[in-house]
């Protein structure tokens, strides 16, 4: 792992931690988590996390995305949140991604426009 990331890296950690609670998961190691960072292949470990904050945030997302979430969004190749897992994470996330790029884009360019 490389050393000048540790702080951010502990950083990470420790609002994991915090909020783990909340974000429903269940007690790790910081070597652990150090050890799932370094790792160049995927880990359960940082799946979870990736999933659990997903689920926790997606009233926000939806607000922030705004009709992609919609019905019509889904119909127009958007994807239904509600087939979130662990499993699935990092699609969802790729949407979102690339959802997220498209309403800033607009945002970017009404503002050029004004």
């Amino acid at each position: 792992f490389p050393a000048e990331l540790a702080p951010r890296a502990l950083a990470v950690y420790t609002f994991l931690r915090t909020f783990s609670r909340l974000l429903h998961l269940s007690p790790f190691k910081t070597s652990g988590f150090l050890i799932a960072l370094g790792l160049r292949l995927p880990s359960l470990l940082l799946d979870e996390c990736h999933f659990a904050l997903l689920r926790l945030l997606e009233p926000v997302l939806r607000e922030m995305v705004g009709p992609s979430f919609s019905r019509e969004g889904l119909e127009s190749g958007g994807l239904d949140w509600a087939l979130l897992d662990l499993p699935s994470w990092p699609v969802f996330f790729a949407d979102l991604a690339r959802r997220v790029h498209a309403v800033w884009a607009l945002e970017e360019h009404a503002d050029r426009e004004a």
